[in-house]
C-alpha cells in the first residue's frame, strides 16, 4: 500500500514538473528573437509582408499584450506603420467560447499609399468564397465577442489614387461598446452606436476641384432599437474650390442634432458664411424601418427659425446654355413630403450678381416671412400655389436695381394672398403676373 501511494506521488510529481517546465516555457519565451522567422511565416500564409520591431507579452499577469513597431510592406514600400498597439482582454472564456476584450488602442498610426494596395493570390482565391463566408457569419462558433473600447489615436494618412488625393493630419477615433459576436451571430445592426472623432485638417483634391476641413469634430451616441441619438459636429473652418464656382468659406460651424423617436431635431446650427452669419432651428418627422434592411424616409420637415445676418453674397456668372429647350415632363418627386417655414429672417444682407441671365444688385435687406410652405405632397410648389397660403412678409432695402429698374429706400410688408396688393407689387418687380 506504501508502495502504491509512493508510485502516485512520484507520478504527480513529474506531471507537475511538466506544466511548471511549459508554463515557463511560454512565459519566459521572447517572440522577439524569432521576429524575422514569424514575418517569414505570415507572408507565406496570407501573402502580406508583415513586420513588427517588439513584442511585449504581459497575458499571466494582466492578460496584455503589445507591439511595437507593426508595418505593413507593399514592394518593399511601406504603406502602414502603427507605432504601438495595445491590447487589454477582461475576459476570455474558451469552454464557453466568449471574449471581452476592455481595450484595442492603436496609437501613432502612419498611412501612405501612392497606388491601390493589390491583394495578396490567396486573398483572390479566397474571394471565391465570398457569399459562403458571409453565410457563415451568421453561425459562428463564437457565442459572445465584445470590444469595451477601440481607439486609434494620432493617425496621418496620405491616399493618392486616379489623380485623386486624400490627407489626413493628426486624426482621433474612438468607439466605445462594440458587440460584434452575440449568441453565435454576428451584430450587422448595432444596438448603440458611441463614436467620437477629430482631426486637425483633411483635405480632397482632384484636377476640378478642392476641399479642406480643420478642426474636425464629432461625436455621435445611439441606442438605434430605442430610436434614440445625438450628434454633436463642430469644424473650425471649411474651404472650397471648383472650377466651375468661386471659392467658398465658412468658418465657426456647429451643428447638434437629436433624434427622439421618430422626430429629428436640429437643436443647433451656427455658421459665419459670407462675412455674415447663419442660424438654423428645425425639426423633421421620419418613418423610420430598421428590419428587413435600414430604411428612411422623411415625412415633414419644419424650420423653426432660420436667421441671416450681415451677409454680403456674390452670385456666379450663369451662362445660357446651348441646348434645345426640353419638353416639359411630369415633376420629379421630392424625398421630402412636406416643408415649412414657420419664420424666416434676413438682416443687412447685400446680394451682387452681375450675370445677363441675372442683373441684380440689391443692398442692405431687411426681410421677414412666416408660415410658408416650400414644399407639399413631394413637390416644389410655384408661384400660384403660394399665393393658396396664409403666409405673412415684410421686405425693406437701400438699394435694388433688377434689369432696368432701380428702387431706393423701400419698403412693404403684406401676405402672399392673390387680392394682396402688396404681393401683386412684388409679383410686379420680377415680371410674374
Amino acid at each position: 500500500m506504501l508502495n502504491i501511494k509512493r508510485f502516485y506521488l512520484f507520478i504527480l510529481s513529474i506531471f507537475i514538473l511538466f506544466f511548471i517546465a511549459v508554463g515557463s516555457s511560454v512565459y519566459f519565451f521572447n517572440v522577439n528573437d524569432y521576429s524575422a522567422w514569424i514575418t517569414k511565416q505570415i507572408q507565406q500564409s496570407t501573402g502580406y509582408d508583415v513586420r513588427f520591431e517588439a513584442f511585449e507579452n504581459r497575458w499571466l499577469a494582466d492578460n496584455y499584450l503589445s507591439i511595437s513597431g507593426l508595418s505593413l510592406y507593399q514592394q518593399q514600400q511601406r504603406v502602414l506603420f502603427i507605432k504601438r498597439l495595445d491590447l487589454q482582454v477582461d475576459k476570455l472564456d474558451l469552454w464557453s467560447r466568449q471574449l471581452e476584450i476592455a481595450s484595442i488602442k492603436l496609437s501613432g498610426v502612419e498611412i501612405d499609399i501612392l497606388q491601390p494596395l493589390q491583394l495578396s493570390e490567396k486573398t483572390i482565391e479566397a474571394s471565391d468564397k465570398t457569399e459562403k463566408q458571409i453565410a457563415d457569419f451568421q453561425n459562428i462558433a463564437w457565442e459572445k465577442l465584445h470590444i469595451k473600447q477601440f481607439q486609434i489615436l494620432d493617425l496621418n494618412a496620405s491616399l493618392f489614387h486616379e489623380g485623386k488625393q486624400l490627407q489626413l493630419k493628426e486624426a482621433d477615433f474612438e468607439f466605445n461598446n462594440l458587440l460584434i459576436i452575440e449568441q453565435k451571430k454576428l451584430q450587422l445592426l448595432p444596438r448603440n452606436i458611441d463614436f467620437k472623432t477629430n482631426f486637425k485638417q483633411l483635405a480632397l483634391n482632384d484636377s476640378q476641384q478642392k476641399a479642406q476641413l480643420a478642426d474636425f469634430q464629432l461625436a455621435v451616441d445611439a441606442y438605434l432599437l430605442q430610436r434614440k441619438a445625438e450628434l454633436k459636429v463642430s469644424v473650425g473652418q471649411i474651404h472650397f474650390k471648383s472650377q466651375q464656382s468661386p471659392p467658398l468659406q465658412l468658418n465657426a460651424l456647429s451643428l447638434n442634432l437629436q433624434l427622439e423617436n421618430n422626430s429629428l431635431r436640429l437643436q443647433d446650427f451656427w455658421v459665419d458664411l459670407f462675412s455674415g452669419s447663419l442660424a438654423i432651428n428645425a425639426q423633421a418627422m421620419l418613418d423610420i424601418k430598421l428590419l428587413p434592411t435600414p430604411k428612411v424616409t422623411i415625412q415633414q420637415v419644419v424650420v423653426n427659425s432660420l436667421i441671416a445676418k450681415d451677409m454680403h453674397l456674390n452670385i456666379p456668372v450663369l451662362t445660357q446654355s446651348s441646348a434645345e429647350p426640353q419638353p416639359a415632363t411630369d415633376k420629379k418627386q421630392l424625398a421630402i413630403a412636406s416643408m415649412l417655414i414657420e419664420k424666416l429672417n434676413i438682416k443687412n444682407v447685400t446680394v451682387l450678381s452681375e450675370s445677363e441671365l441675372l442683373p441684380l444688385q440689391l443692398k442692405s435687406v431687411d426681410a421677414q416671412l412666416n408660415n410658408l410652405y416650400v414644399i407639399q405632397e413631394h413637390q416644389l410648389l410655384d408661384v400660384a400655389k403660394l399665393n393658396e397660403q396664409s403666409a405673412s412678409f415684410s421686405l425693406a432695402f437701400d438699394y435694388l436695381r433688377w434689369k432696368k429698374s432701380v428702387v431706393e429706400q423701400f419698403a412693404i410688408a403684406g401676405s402672399l394672398q392673390q387680392d394682396d396688393p402688396a404681393w401683386q407689387l412684388l409679383k410686379s418687380f420680377v415680371g410674374e403676373k
